[in-house]
């Protein structure tokens, strides 16, 4: 069919715009039944689905052949009709057709909404057409746009950093390892230390990467590729990064509420929900001023306050989807927990004089969504970053977790070969060792030696964010084909 011919859309429909005009509209069939003289197609285009009926006597007898043996997902090139408003069609409104023409006239559909999870993640390049997933994607599009728009006004430029390095930036066992040319590469886990290198030329950056984590987490909030939103600038501290994440995220929820009303409410969601965030809640603490909505809590008070109900947890210790959740139940803003220990944060953040923590802060969403931003000030101290990557490398060969003890021996032996190799032979020392570990880093380094300012940044989880907008249960369904331990299929 010519694409010079102008086609309706089924949103325009369902807006209103088009009561009581003749349409052209095209798409699959999402429903179908029929009795009699009659066929009720319920027609899906991409931007909503409406119900159109197709009658003996006002559409021809070979529309309405086409329209009593379409089955679901049948093509439909052209239907003609007008508009009428019906209370009790789907949407309130109904198409009665003149004609039915279609492209191609589907197979028995292969889902049915009951053969299971994995059944439908095997068929996902089906699943997709669902009116949810698809409601969920059209979100995440306006919500890249409303990221862009926030960057644009607050003066930052996007740049791409590479997605392949050779260096880890959160380490351990949970990086993608691949041969480049001849040398170990690894699939980037976040752009953080590629942005830096541009806060000197350009002070305020940011990038929306594909990131890539090995680990085999199984939860409901876990993808190993997954896209991050990363930010950094020069000369501010870590809560003033605090503040700028609270006006983006209050930023995007807004606009989402305000430009995607009728897709969350498809996924059974409130827009209103939405526009509460960033508004003072004097029973969540914080500060009733602009810039500081949602409340900063100590991390130490955390741990004090998870013991009071109930859970074993001790200082130094990380949290887990449960303690996210009780410290978060019930609340409408989000929450940074601030300034964690060291030991179980990276080595990059800048450590709190004095103390065994460093300038950081996670920001967890309300009722379990759990973290969607990890920020800090970053280290300006060379030395410090040194002796902290080389004691959580060591901390990998000491480590509970088999894979981390591979990777540590890996590398271990990669290294000590090569200095062997170059020294004729000879075995290196410990010390030797150590310090080649670091060599990936000295680029790194010298954006400390040359000029370094005080700079901070963050990394937002795009599909976690979703997650919690859209207030659905899995974050796999933010993603067109999620990718998990299990599965890399289709």
């Amino acid at each position: 069919m010519s694409q010079s011919l102008a086609f309706d859309s089924v949103a325009d429909i369902l807006a209103g715009r088009k009561t009581g005009q003749a349409v052209r509209l095209r798409g699959w069939v999402h429903r179908a039944r029929s009795a009699g003289k009659m066929a009720f197609i319920v027609l899906r285009d991409g931007s909503g689905v409406v119900q159109c009926t197709i009658k003996g006597g006002v559409a021809d007898d070979a529309s309405l052949e086409a329209a009593k043996g379409a089955l679901i997902e049948s093509s439909v090139s052209l239907l003609e009709g007008t508009v009428a408003a019906d209370e009790r069609a789907p949407g309130g409104f109904e198409v009665k057709a003149t004609k039915f023409t279609l492209h191609q006239k589907a197979e028995p559909f292969p889902l049915r909404g009951e053969q299971g999870t994995e059944f439908e993640l095997d068929k996902r390049h089906l699943w997709l057409r669902s009116t949810e997933l698809s409601a969920i994607l059209r979100v995440k599009h306006r919500m890249y746009k409303a990221i862009h728009d926030f960057y644009a006004a607050e003066g930052f430029h996007q740049v791409d950093p590479s997605v392949i390095t050779t260096n880890a930036c959160e380490g351990g066992s949970t990086l993608f390892t691949f041969e480049y040319f001849g040398q170990t590469a690894y699939l980037s886990q976040s752009a953080q230390m590629y942005l830096e290198g541009c806060i000197f030329g350009m002070p305020k950056v940011y990038s929306i990467t594909p990131s890539f984590r090995a680990e085999k987490s199984r939860t409901t909030k876990h993808l190993t590729e997954f896209h991050h939103l990363e930010a950094e600038y020069a000369w501010w501290d870590a809560e003033d990064s605090r503040v700028h994440q609270e006006k983006l995220v209050t930023y995007v929820a807004h606009t989402l509420a305000k430009d995607c009303d009728g897709d969350l409410r498809l996924l059974k969601q409130d827009p209103a929900r939405l526009l509460k965030i960033g508004t003072f809640v004097a029973t969540e603490g914080g500060q009733d001023e602009a810039g500081k909505r949602f409340p900063r809590v100590d991390y130490a008070w955390c741990v004090d306050e998870l013991k009071r109900q109930g859970f074993h947890v001790n200082y130094g210790d990380d949290f887990g989807v449960p303690h996210e959740k009780a410290l978060t139940e019930g609340r409408v803003n989000p929450m940074f927990i601030c300034d964690w220990p060291a030991k179980i944060k990276a080595f990059y953040m800048a450590e709190k004089p004095g103390t065994d923590r460093v300038f950081c802060s996670d920001l967890m969403a309300p009722d379990g969504f759990g973290e969607i931003i990890g920020g800090s000030q970053r280290s300006e101290d060379i030395e410090s970053m040194k002796r902290r990557l080389i004691a959580q490398w060591h901390a990998m060969g000491e480590s509970t977790d088999a894979e981390d003890r591979k990777q540590f021996a890996h590398e271990r032996k990669a290294i000590e070969d090569r200095l062997a190799k170059a020294a004729g032979g000879k075995a290196p020392s410990g010390e030797a060792v150590d310090a080649e570990s670091l060599r990936p880093y000295e680029w790194y380094f010298d954006l400390r030696r040359y000029g370094s300012v005080p700079h901070s940044g963050f990394g937002l989880g795009i599909e976690r964010l979703l997650r919690w907008f859209t207030g659905q249960e899995h974050i796999r369904d933010m993603l067109p084909y999620p990718r998990t331990p299990a599965r890399a299929y289709p």
